[in-house]
């Protein structure tokens, strides 16, 4: 069977207070200074601040250092703020992905509709798409924003049902469509449930202090014939093997 991830994507990539430290505690607090630097500028002036200051690659290079270290250490909660929710949290969920003999097919960055959301986003794609970090291929790691995630916050419900169903058409049935809302912006969170519940995707979120979770697939609409109900507990094995 195919599958598909779909990501909430927010700005723990940018802000997480260890951010940097792998390759050296000076340059991680230089980078997290530029950072915030840039978050503090208008609205308008953002992506003109980062761009000067090479911040899609120097985030790029931190997360990436981190995942580049032993699998024991990037699996440990205590480091997690080293790196981003969106990229601690998804080894466990690729992992039960392949257990069940699933075939990762696309993996669908939701982004904020603002400047530190979509650059958020393109670090994670980045990294993800790193095969010393991460081996997706053949699976497409894609960014897409979603018109509206912003401070305005407009018809949500409507705007994510469609992002989501033009992705999943990507993808050949039999097919399994999980929701990773670890990361991102938490009040998207009831109307991902709903489209969850509508339409029979699998759900799965990943405590900060914790490896492990469950993956929960609501009663709903079955998106495979032999898609059946089940809540699956996800654990991040000792040794995790980057080959997903």
């Amino acid at each position: 069977m195919n599958a598909i991830i779909f990501a909430t994507v927010g700005t723990s990539a940018l802000r997480n207070p260890g951010i940097g430290d792998v390759v050296g505690r000076d340059k991680g607090a230089q980078l997290r200074s530029d950072v915030m630097t840039c978050l503090g500028r208008p609205l308008g002036l953002r992506d003109r601040c980062a761009a000067e200051l090479g911040l899609e690659k120097l985030l790029t290079e931190a997360h990436a250092a981190y995942f580049r270290q032993q699998f024991s250490v990037c699996l440990d909660p205590r480091n997690y703020l080293m790196s981003a929710a969106e990229l601690t949290s998804m080894p466990a969920l690729l992992e039960a992905i392949k257990e069940r003999g699933e075939a990762l097919q696309r993996l669908v960055l939701l982004a904020s509709d603002t400047p530190e959301g979509k650059l958020a986003a393109r670090v994670i794609q980045h990294v993800l798409t790193t095969p010393e970090c991460f081996q997706l291929a053949p699976a497409k790691v894609e960014v897409v924003p979603v018109p509206g995630l912003n401070e305005t916050f407009e018809n949500q419900f409507e705007k994510l049902t469609r992002a989501l169903a033009e992705q999943v058409d990507h993808v050949a049935s039999p097919r399994r469509v999980y929701i990773n809302m670890t990361g991102g912006f938490k009040g998207t969170v009831p109307f991902l449930t709903q489209i969850a519940w509508n339409c029979g995707y699998a759900l799965y979120y990943q405590h900060e202090a914790q490896s492990k979770s469950e993956i929960v697939e609501l009663p709903g609409a079955r998106v495979a014939p032999d898609a059946e109900p089940t809540v699956t507990l996800v654990s991040s094995p000792a040794e995790w093997r980057r080959q997903f």
